[in-house]
């Protein structure tokens, strides 16, 4: 096999925009109309060179807490970052029960007689591919830091700033409108905004529009953007940070897995970008955090590509409302969802397993419940906690909840934590 001497930006973000390329018209934006995100996690086997995207998501809404639902079944946040995670570590419980059932996996070394978890093989590494700057912190970007566009594109952004600097003037008091050069022209050094706004307990916007370009303040955590009911989910670049510091797998693959998985790089394609943004919102602001081994703070390389992906935002197109989920698996590889649950499923059937998405908690949840079984026949452990709960056996991962306690308790105090109430379900 030739070796592919394309830049890594280019491999990873190819992988993903070919995959979603190949798979069905149903649940993707309608071209020149819609737009969405596309977020997607890549495996680099350095054994044999090559790539291969394992899990996709595309999607931008998230439900608000009036419709949360306490039994693990609604998926709280569709933006297209957190569905490629979820699909993710449904990759990854595919191949640990393969592990388990003898059959053998090219990510997972056999598993540890004595504890019954395993570990990841050291020619496997994963990368992170977003098609746009994830929501939050990281999206808040001077113009002139912007890199990687072209004429037009700066063009375009320099209009978009204009109409919502023209729609704030409309709302905002004479002292906070901008100031102008001797020849009566606008004097800006502005930013590109986020509809992320900062969450209780830290400090508020401004919202000027000076001549300093005023308007956010970066480093705060803030709620994803959302139209009418205010959200509780947090913005993706709060999450990724979050993923930078604990790994990507969350609490419950933690009992399975030795150490914790971390991403090699991130990488975006064609878009309002800079690396110096991107840098404090996803680790500069947590640097100081100290987590116990074998957390700790990770800087993943920050790539960019020059690959546009085709259902980008472009002027005045709306936003996709419905997402897709999809990961590399032989059973049910692809799904389509609309307000946290499968495209189609009717109020009749919110409560049956019709409308429950493969990647809700519960469905994950239950993932774990069978690769957990495999783990304590071959160990003979205990099997006292098999009737708890899902918070439950969150909660008994306690190498994982210290390295997260000391996380919110250093840097991210004012992070929402979601009422325990809606983890408290068990298995169907």
């Amino acid at each position: 096999m030739d070796q592919d001497t394309r830049p890594l930006s280019d491999i990873v973000t190819s992988s993903c925009l070919e995959t979603l390329s190949g798979l069905p018209k149903k649940g993707k934006p309608l071209q020149g109309k819609e737009w969405t995100v596309l977020a997607g996690v890549v495996e680099e086997n350095m054994a044999t060179g090559t790539f291969t995207a394992v899990s996709l998501g595309t999607g931008t809404k998230c439900i608000g807490p009036s419709k949360m639902r306490d039994d693990g079944k609604i998926l709280n946040d569709s933006h297209a970052e957190v569905i490629a995670r979820r699909a993710f570590r449904r990759y990854i419980y595919y191949h640990l029960e393969k592990v388990y059932m003898g059959k053998g996996s090219h990510i997972f070394s056999n598993p540890d007689p004595k504890t019954g978890t395993c570990r990841i093989r050291h020619d496997i590494q994963y990368h992170f591919y977003i098609s746009h700057t994830p929501c939050g912190d990281a999206s808040i970007i001077p113009v002139e830091d912007c890199t990687g566009m072209t004429a037009d594109e700066k063009s375009e952004i320099t209009r978009d700033i204009q109409r919502k600097r023209k729609l704030d003037s409309e709302t905002e008091s004479d002292m906070k409108k901008p100031k102008l050069d001797t020849d009566g022209t606008t004097a800006y050094t502005d930013i590109l905004r986020t509809g992320g706004k900062p969450v209780t307990g830290e400090k508020q916007d401004p919202k000027q529009c000076s001549s300093n370009g005023d308007y956010h303040i970066p480093g705060l955590l803030r709620n994803k953007p959302g139209r009418g009911e205010a959200t509780i989910s947090m913005s993706c670049s709060d999450k990724l940070a979050k993923w930078n510091a604990v790994g990507y797998l969350g609490a419950l693959l933690s009992l399975l897995i030795q150490e914790p998985l971390y991403m090699s790089s991130i990488v975006i394609s064609r878009c309002p970008y800079s690396e110096r943004c991107m840098r404090r919102a996803l680790w500069d602001r947590i640097s100081h955090v100290n987590l116990k081994e074998p957390y700790r703070i990770r800087k993943p390389r920050l790539l960019f590509s020059g690959l546009k992906f085709p259902y980008a935002n472009v002027g005045n197109m709306k936003p996709c409302a419905r997402a897709i989920s999809w990961c590399k698996v032989p059973d049910d590889s692809l799904e389509v969802l609309v307000n946290g649950f499968k495209l189609g499923a009717t109020k009749k059937q919110i409560e049956s397993a019709a409308a429950q998405s493969k990647i809700s908690r519960m469905s994950l949840f239950q993932c774990f419940m069978k690769v957990h079984g495999f783990s304590k026949k071959l160990s003979n452990r205990n099997t006292a906690m098999d009737s708890l709960s899902y918070r439950a056996y969150k909660s008994s991962a306690e190498l994982y909840q210290a390295a997260w306690k000391e996380l919110r308790r250093s840097a991210f105090t004012n992070w929402i934590v979601h009422h325990h109430k809606l983890d408290n379900f068990c298995l169907i």
